[in-house]
């Protein structure tokens, strides 16, 4: 019996099989290549970012030690001609004014200030000037997350919140608006409490040595022992 020749519609129809067949081949493979980018574009990425970000933490060490060494070098030489002079003409202004605590945040209270002081103060405007320009152009760097807050703290912690209470019992009685006080506030009393928290935490380690050399023996007294 003599085979029967396929027609042309049952070779399209076996070719159109065929390719399909392939075509579904072609689709994975694309598809697997496809991901595989998408895998290799997200690797890429999270690569950029770790080194954006390792970048970005070398960025804020390095503007930290900058601005913690311009403020040494520039501003706290200042503070020292500020602080004999005060010690010179027996300027009680600092002591006498203190910051304290209002229902809508914080207040300097001036009521026992001599005002003999603040005559004695204006000879120094422009350096008190030059000292607070250089406490806030410091306390931005901080606060706007610039500069590192750790190093910044570790290095110039006591003396920028010295410098910094001093400046903001001041500046009230100066041509500066409430605008420059914010970030030196902000970073005052953000540091301020960690060194309050840092002393808390070494008079607590002194109380326990002290607790642990003090320890208190029980002693029984005559008569109450049990038999």
């Amino acid at each position: 019996m003599n085979p029967v020749e396929p027609t042309g519609f049952e070779l399209v129809k076996s070719w159109a099989e065929l390719l399909y067949f392939f075509s579904g081949i072609g689709v994975l493979i694309v598809a697997g290549f496809g991901l595989y980018q998408i895998k290799l574009a997200k690797e890429q990425i999270e690569s950029a970012k770790n080194i954006f970000r390792k970048q970005s933490v070398r960025a804020s060490y390095e503007a930290a030690v900058n601005e913690c060494n311009r403020f040494s070098d520039k501003y706290f030489p200042l503070a020292v001609e500020l602080s004999n002079y005060l010690a010179e003409q027996n300027i009680s202004f600092f002591d006498d004014a203190y910051i304290e605590e209002v229902e809508k945040g914080f207040k300097v209270n001036f009521d026992k200030i001599n005002k003999a002081d603040l005559e004695k103060l204006a000879h120094k405007s422009e350096l008190i000037g030059k000292l607070a320009n250089g406490i806030e152009g410091f306390a931005l760097y901080i606060v706007s997350g610039v500069a590192d807050d750790n190093i910044a703290f570790h290095t110039l912690g006591k003396v920028f919140v010295n410098e910094a209470e001093r400046i903001s019992k001041i500046l009230p009685f100066t041509n500066s608006e409430q605008e420059d006080c914010k970030a030196i506030w902000a970073l005052y009393f953000r540091w301020k409490k960690r060194l309050e928290h840092q002393k808390l935490q070494i008079e607590k380690v002194e109380i326990e040595k002290r607790l642990a050399k003090a320890k208190v023996e029980k002693y029984t007294a005559i008569g109450t022992e049990k038999a």
